[in-house]
């Protein structure tokens, strides 16, 4: 609110503001919206859902009012729910939103046989996955990710100067410390999370390389415990996270049912093979009235590839 009506100037007075979320009136990592609401001489104040904070929640709009702003909550509820659908998890359960995002061939499969898997998807997806990234706060992948592909994990938009200070924090999990301090991912906005079964030399070295440690809980398998890792990241302030592979990750997100939304890229090719790697191996279902279905599903087309996105429905029976 407060660029839109710097924006604005003097235009603003008098006029109808309409936002999404009900005006903070406190500071927090921004001065108090309700401030720059009521210096600018705003008439009346639309918005479409109450601040989630409890403590706070309907004190920006009871300042508005005491400041003769008339004060509106409109209509749009649904869509400004999902627009704010990471900051409002966060907000409530103190831990990130987790969206998991994945490219298959339509049999399910994320590269050759022989491992090779650039490019699964085309073009315009690849750059749609982009400018996905460049809206995150962090993306996480697996240490099996690192070693194979030795990816940036950095957002890339297309025809866009993304600025450095906006990328998105590195999160890799790494339960035994097999990382390599050369490999790209490293950096001051780089995270590890690990757990007591890697060595205090690997971790040394990790932290030359620029990068932070961070251990967490363990799993009886010896592998980063899900649900610590969210708590962890949540007291770092990091509220919305892309988890991007590999298989084995992906699989003990929905395993601990910490999957928020799906991002999958389907390509309309087979693989055909019946060692290429699938998308996603966790314990997962043993009987079909435990799979996971999406509700609120959506599809839509990228170039040749398709997008279906949606929210995991958590079987009760699982």
């Amino acid at each position: 609110e407060a660029v839109a009506l710097s924006k604005a100037g003097i235009s603003a007075r008098g006029a109808d503001m309409y936002v999404t979320l009900e005006p903070h009136g406190y500071q927090s990592t921004q001065p108090p919206c309700t401030q720059a609401i009521i210096a600018a001489g705003i008439k009346k104040l639309v918005y479409a859902i109450d601040d989630p904070n409890p403590a706070v929640s309907g004190k920006g709009a009871e300042d508005l009012v005491k400041n003769r702003v008339q004060v509106v909550k409109g209509d749009g509820a649904a869509a400004a729910t999902q627009l704010h659908e990471a900051f409002l998890h966060a907000t409530e359960h103190r831990r990130p939103f987790i969206n998991i995002k994945f490219a298959a061939t339509l049999d399910g499969r994320i590269a050759a046989a022989g491992g090779d898997s650039k490019w699964i998807t085309g073009e315009e997806a690849r750059g749609w996955a982009h400018r996905l990234r460049s809206t995150i706060d962090g993306i996480a992948v697996g240490s099996k990710t690192v070693l194979i592909d030795d990816p940036q994990l950095t957002a890339r938009p297309k025809n866009i100067d993304f600025p450095q200070q906006f990328q998105p924090r590195r999160i890799v999990f790494d339960s035994s410390g097999t990382t390599s301090a050369f490999a790209r991912v490293h950096g001051e906005n780089t995270l590890f999370l690990t757990t007591n079964r890697s060595s205090y030399e690997w971790r040394e070295k990790m932290r030359q390389a620029g990068s932070q440690i961070f251990e967490c809980d363990t799993t009886q398998s010896g592998q980063v415990e899900i649900i610590s890792a969210l708590d962890l990241l949540g007291d770092l302030g990091i509220q919305n996270v892309l988890v991007e592979g590999g298989p084995e990750l992906l699989g003990s997100f929905f395993d601990a049912q910490a999957v928020n939304r799906v991002y999958a890229f389907l390509s309309p090719s087979i693989m055909g093979a019946r060692d290429a790697p699938s998308a996603i191996n966790g314990i997962g279902a043993q009987q079909m009235d435990q799979i996971i279905r999406l509700d609120t599903a959506q599809i839509s087309l990228l170039g040749e590839d398709i997008l279906v996105t949606g929210i995991p429905h958590w079987p009760e029976k699982r």
